[in-house]
C-alpha cells in the first residue's frame, strides 16, 4: 500500500516513536533526515534518534533536498516505506538559509519527495510538528515560521491517507474522528 501518513504532534507528545512504529511493519524502510546538529544538546537528540531505530533501516540524511537525495538511495537498494523526520526541521532549514520563499522552497522539496514516493509505490511516512496550538510568537521570524508551518500541514494533511495526532504519548487517528476542511 503506497501513500502518505502524516504524523503529527508537539515537542516530546511521542510522533516520531508513533511514526517509527508505523514503519516498522515494512520490510525495507529509510528513514530521511532533516536536521543538523548545531549545538552539543541537538547532537545528542540525533544521537538518541539513530539508537533507537533498527539497525537495518537506512539513513539518508538531507537538509533542504530529501526528495533528491533520496532517489539515488532507491536507485541502490529498493525500499518499501520512507520515514521523513521531519518537515518542521526541512521548513525551518529554508527559513534559516533564507527568509524569502522559504515556504514555497519547502513545499516544492516536499511535493518532490510525495511525487518520488507515489512513483516508486512507496508509503511515505511524515513527521511534523503542531506549532500552532501556543501563544502567538512574540516576534515577526517566529510568526512566519509558525503560519508557514500550519499551511504546510494543513496541506499534507488534505493529502495524506492517514493523519494521526500524538498527544502525551498517545496517538489518535484524526481522519476517523474529523473531517477535513477544504
Amino acid at each position: 500500500m503506497a501513500g502518505l501518513i502524516l504524523v503529527m504532534g508537539g515537542a516530546r507528545s511521542g510522533k516520531s516513536r508513533w511514526a517509527e512504529r508505523l514503519a516498522s511493519a515494512h520490510r525495507r524502510v529509510v528513514y530521511l533526515a532533516t536536521a543538523q546538529p548545531g549545538d552539543a544538546e541537538m547532537a545528542q537528540r540525533i544521537a538518541r534518534h539513530r539508537a533507537d531505530r533498527p539497525a537495518h533501516w537506512r539513513t539518508v540524511e538531507e537538509l533542504f533536498s530529501p526528495g533528491a537525495a533520496l532517489a539515488p538511495a532507491l536507485d541502490a537498494e529498493p525500499a518499501d516505506a520512507v520515514l521523513l523526520d521531519c518537515v518542521t526541521m526541512l521548513l525551518s532549514n529554508h527559513l534559516l538559509q533564507a527568509e524569502e520563499g522559504f515556504e514555497e522552497r519547502a513545499r516544492r522539496e516536499l511535493t518532490q519527495l510525495l511525487r518520488l514516493a507515489q512513483e516508486r509505490g512507496l508509503v511515505l511516512i511524515a513527521v511534523t510538528n503542531e506549532v500552532g496550538a501556543g501563544v502567538v510568537p512574540e516576534h515577526r521570524l517566529g510568526r512566519l515560521f509558525r503560519d508557514a508551518q500550519g499551511r504546510l500541514n494543513q496541506w499534507l494533511a488534505r493529502e495524506a491517507e492517514q493523519v494521526w495526532a500524538c498527544i502525551a504519548g498517545i496517538a489518535v487517528d484524526l481522519r476517523q474522528i474529523g473531517a477535513v476542511i477544504p
